[in-house]
């Protein structure tokens, strides 16, 4: 049988969502996917190597191309590490996730160390001296780390939080909280059933809400402003174009959608809605 389940601690596991980790062949590295570490956008994948002591590394980011600012998740390592399979989003796909092949390289290079003191006099070289190849390792630059801003949905004539709303709000708190600078604002928004009056208050109760949670992250209530705009700026068709109800374009139009106010931040993406091509207006 199984021995009684240990957490890894802080170390590894963050106050967000951590998923699928994987031991590696030798026992010495742990691959998982989290939505902490400061990811690029929602879950990345990163790998922890164990100390001589039994903890775990820092956690790194495997970074781009194996991250993106989608979801990104299911990564297996095989055999000895230098290949991965992994589930992606991508245009090519046949179908909306598929499977790719990653081949991770490890970069070799020679070193040459000299040490001693300087000497005291000239030097004259009489004979020529036979040049000896050195191999100057790359430099590696760290991956910038992007961070992203996404719009949160709501159930139809509601302005309650639901579990998939916080998990996205605890990622803006995170942002907020890494740049101390950044103000934004969280804008409401209704789709059309009921009446104008009617859904611009609903959309101004969205916003207050998404504002009202941040701040009980311990953001200032001062750098998230909140404002409601009602039924009349929709992403998608509330009906199809036979005059249909459309469920799915109403429920991405009941939505806060957050603005950075200042200042622009080269590595703060904000996400917009993604609608389906048969719901574009």
């Amino acid at each position: 049988g199984w021995g009684e389940p240990l957490n890894l601690g802080a170390g590894i596991n963050t106050t967000l969502n951590e998923d699928h980790p994987f031991i590696s062949e030798d026992g010495r590295v742990l691959y998982f996917t989290s939505q902490g570490h400061h990811s690029i956008g929602g879950f990345d994948i990163f790998y922890s190597e164990k100390l001589a002591d039994g903890s775990w590394s820092e956690p790194k980011n495997l970074g781009y191309p194996v991250n993106t600012t989608d979801d990104d998740l299911f990564f297996s390592p095989v055999g000895n590490g230098k290949y991965g399979y992994q589930s992606l989003f991508a245009e090519e796909n046949v179908g909306s996730r598929d499977i790719f092949r990653y081949q991770l390289f490890e970069t070799e290079a020679e070193y040459l160390t000299a040490i001693g003191k300087p000497p005291e006099e000239p030097i004259e070289v009489i004979e020529p001296v036979e040049e000896v190849p050195v191999v100057v390792p790359p430099v590696v630059e760290e991956p910038t780390i992007m961070y992203v801003i996404r719009p949160v949905f709501f159930d139809f004539n509601k302005y309650e939080l639901t579990s998939d709303t916080k998990s996205t709000l605890d990622d803006l708190a995170e942002i907020l909280q890494v740049f101390p600078l950044l103000e934004v604002q969280a804008v409401g928004h209704t789709d059309h059933k009921g009446s104008d009056s009617y859904n611009m208050m609903l959309s101004k109760k969205r916003s207050a809400s998404v504002v009202s949670y941040i701040t009980r992250k311990g953001i200032d209530g001062k750098r998230i402003k909140s404002i409601g705009k009602g039924e009349g700026y929709p992403v998608a068709k509330n009906n199809l174009d036979d005059g249909t109800d459309s469920p799915e374009g109403r429920q991405l139009n009941r939505r806060v959608e957050i603005i950075v106010l200042k200042p622009e931040l080269p590595n703060v993406n904000v996400e917009e809605v993604k609608v389906p091509d048969k719901l574009k207006k």
